[in-house]
């Protein structure tokens, strides 16, 4: 029985899995760079998001335009039983860090990245 070869790949060159954010490798091979991550928000006059869709092309995919990314976000939204006909929707071609949370500035039509809830010793219980 031949034997088989397994390549070690440095950290460096594994790429990060956009939903875990861990490196490592499919089942099939190593994972591929993301290439742009898109984002979708359907949003009220508030600019609270009700439903965030993400678009995630690796290196060697074909980028979306906008009209099919909402087309697809609002397929996906109504499958999930979400109604957002009376929502407002901002597409966004680049989200920088889709892991953060998000809301729409209304006025300006941009999104906004919300700072993480600060822990403070009044809500830390003692035992």
């Amino acid at each position: 029985m031949p034997s088989q070869r397994v390549s070690q790949q440095s950290k460096s060159q594994r790429a990060v899995s956009p939903v875990s954010g861990h490196a490592g490798q499919a089942a099939a091979g190593p994972v591929p760079a993301i290439k742009e991550v898109q984002a979708v928000a359907f949003y009220d006059a508030t600019g609270r998001i009700h439903h965030m869709h993400h678009v995630v092309v690796f290196e060697g995919g074909k980028s979306h335009n906008a009209d099919s990314a909402v087309r697809d976000a609002k397929e996906k939204a109504e499958l999930m039983g979400r109604d957002v006909s009376k929502l407002k929707v901002l597409h966004v071609p680049h989200l920088e860090h889709p892991h953060a949370m998000h809301r729409v500035d209304a006025k300006k039509k941009v999104l906004v990245e919300l700072e993480p809830a600060k822990s403070s010793s009044a809500t830390t219980r003692k035992r």
